[in-house]
């Protein structure tokens, strides 16, 4: 069997015609971008759903680390992790165990 890379084992569709109509999407919208590579607007934002974004995290001046009362992955209390200064959520974590607040951080650059 022939491996080829833009196509995963038992897919009908190949990974790369998504992934330039998302960009299409980019610039205008899911309807029309389907429209234009003839492929449903279900499928695209199903695609865009998948796609994780990496942002380096930059520590800032001052961190405000807060709980919440959630139902995430079986935890009664989730995290939540803001900018102070420019008052923006930089993350929530699925727990507030110490372990889980350590490990965020360290994957943040000290800037």
């Amino acid at each position: 069997m022939e491996k080829l890379s833009f196509i995963k084992r038992y897919q009908r569709c190949l990974s790369v015609l998504p992934q330039t109509a998302l960009i299409a999407a980019g610039k205008a919208s899911f309807a029309h971008a389907s429209m234009q590579y003839n492929i449903s607007s279900q499928r695209l934002i199903r695609q865009f759903d998948r796609m994780t974004i990496k942002t380096p995290k930059v520590l800032p001046e001052v961190l405000a680390i807060d709980e919440f009362k959630g139902d995430a992955g079986g935890e009664k209390f989730q995290t939540v992790i803001v900018d102070a200064d420019n008052r923006k959520v930089m993350g929530v974590l699925p727990d507030r165990k110490k372990e889980t607040i350590i490990s965020y951080l360290r994957s943040c650059d000290t800037g």
